[in-house]
């Protein structure tokens, strides 16, 4: 078992310039759209200084969010929400790795971007850690199964014309 978790991992997604939200039901992303919900230019560094100037430490400055954590204290306060805590196997094939705890947004309580960070930030909420595997490869199994791509392109039957150098 591990210790108790009180800092809070969490993922900023910030405003597109465009106005429109990545979030939203209508949203088709695509890679030729991509570009319409892009923040605007220095938003992500302007969102990560304010971010820590409220305490927050910033870990990764991506292009349409930000990696950041605090604590639960921090958190709460600032975003005017609760958390709890929760835990989840640390791998599950390996139960007897025991578990990782972690702090995670309670459905329902509500949740307040401040206002100092209303104009940048679309979203904030807390990450579940994780999951490790031990291998890159995946877990051998007793039953039958595909093994991509080489199964699936037999199985097609594109594996002759994939040969002759068709794809796609």
């Amino acid at each position: 078992m591990m210790e108790k978790q009180d800092k809070v991992y969490f993922e900023v997604v910030l405003r597109s310039e465009s106005g429109q939200s990545i979030f939203s039901p209508e949203a088709s992303v695509t890679a030729d759209n991509l570009d319409q919900f892009a923040p605007a230019a220095g938003n992500a560094t302007r969102t990560a200084t304010l971010l820590q100037s409220l305490g927050f430490t910033v870990r990764n400055i991506g292009a349409f969010s930000i990696s950041a954590e605090g604590s639960k204290e921090l958190w709460e306060k600032v975003f005017g929400t609760k958390v709890e805590e929760k835990s989840q196997p640390v791998s599950e094939a390996f139960p007897q790795l025991g578990e990782i705890h972690y702090l995670f947004h309670i459905a329902g309580v509500p949740f307040a971007v401040p206002k100092e960070l209303e104009r940048l930030l679309e979203r904030a909420y807390p990450q579940r850690p994780p999951i490790l595997f031990e291998s890159p490869l995946p877990p051998r199994v007793k039953y039958h199964h595909l093994r991509v791509p080489n199964d699936v392109a037999i199985v097609l039957r594109s594996y002759f014309v994939h040969k002759q150098g068709v794809t796609g």
